[in-house]
Order: C-alpha cells, then sequence, then structure tokens
C-alpha cells in the first residue's frame, strides 16, 4: 500500500477508532516509522474532530468508546455489503448468463444489510446523544462522511492507476463509470 493510501487509511480509522486502532497496528509486523506516522495521523484526526465538532476532551474520549463499541459490527456489515456487491455486480456482467435466482438473493441480502448498517447507525447516534449536542452530532456525522468521501476518492485513484498499469491506455479516469451498473 503506498504512504498515501495508508495515511488515508489511517486517517479514517484515526476517527473511528482512536485507540483501539492504536493498539492493533503496533507490532502487528509493520515497517519501522509506520506506527509513529499512523499515531501522529490519529491525533491529528482527533484534533480536527475537537475543533470542527467543538466537544472537550471528555467528549472526545466518549466519542472514541462509542466508535470502539460499535466498530466490530460496522466493519463486519461493510465487508458483507461490499461481498454482496461483488456478487451481484459479476451476475449483472455475465449478461444473458446471469443466476436471477442468485441476484434475487443477493439483493434481498443487500436490503437486509443495509437495514442492519441503518439500525447501527440509530444505535449509535442514541449513544452519542447521551453527551454531544444535536448540532455536535450532525457536525460529527458531517466529518465522517468527508473522511468516507475522501477515502472512497483516493481508492478510486489508486485503483484507476493499477487499472491503467495493468492495461496500458485503458486507464479508468475521475469520471470513469462502469457499465451502468452501480455494483
Amino acid at each position: 500500500m503506498t504512504n498515501r493510501c495508508w495515511l488515508l487509511a489511517a486517517l479514517g480509522i484515526a476517527v473511528m477508532t482512536p485507540r483501539a486502532s492504536a493498539q492493533r497496528l503496533e507490532g502487528a509486523g509493520r515497517e519501522p516509522g509506520r506506527a509513529a506516522l499512523e499515531q501522529r495521523v490519529r491525533e491529528r484526526m482527533a484534533e480536527v474532530v475537537k475543533v470542527r465538532v467543538g466537544v472537550t476532551d471528555a467528549q472526545m474520549e466518549k466519542i472514541g468508546a462509542t466508535n470502539r463499541k460499535f466498530e466490530e459490527q460496522r466493519r463486519v456489515l461493510v465487508a458483507q455489503e461490499r461481498d454482496i456487491r461483488m456478487g451481484v455486480r459479476e451476475e449483472v456482467l455475465a449478461g444473458d448468463k446471469a443466476d436471477q435466482n442468485r441476484v434475487a438473493r443477493l439483493l434481498d441480502q443487500m436490503v437486509k444489510v443495509q437495514r442492519e448498517r441503518l439500525s447501527l447507525l440509530e444505535q449509535e447516534q442514541r449513544d452519542l446523544a447521551a453527551f454531544l449536542t444535536p448540532v455536535q452530532r450532525a457536525k460529527y456525522m458531517a466529518v465522517q462522511e468527508q473522511i468516507r468521501n475522501r477515502m472512497d476518492e483516493m481508492r478510486q485513484n489508486r485503483e484507476g492507476k493499477q487499472g491503467a498499469a495493468r492495461r496500458p491506455g485503458k486507464g479508468l479516469g475521475r469520471n470513469w463509470q462502469p457499465d451502468a451498473s452501480p455494483f
């Protein structure tokens, strides 16, 4: 993973799980200096959240605890949805040979996972409401969304460059769209 992509991943982790990610990443066989870089990124992101959302140190600790509480469930649901989307995309790209029954099952699973993600968001918002004002919660959601969007953008740029390297002259530019398939 390039340093830029690594920074981005650490950035996302920083907002979602400041302490838990630090513990997992330290001693995980990473190259020297990376743990220190990750720590600096986490600290910077915590400061950004603190300033943009306008929270106290105590509130920041509670945000971290809330994120850790929901981290594993969120990660599992995101992975499930990704796998389902890949399955649907595979079938859609098969054209006339697509397994209609499999697509139907996958779509049902996708709706179920999205409901579970919404339920998780509702639970998380109830927890955050115990120590953040509604305006702070709205600002925090906006910061999270900005980070997710930036991560997606960087991932797409990275994938586009990798695709271009594999297929000279056929790179996926910034405005590339799959064959009208959102999967």
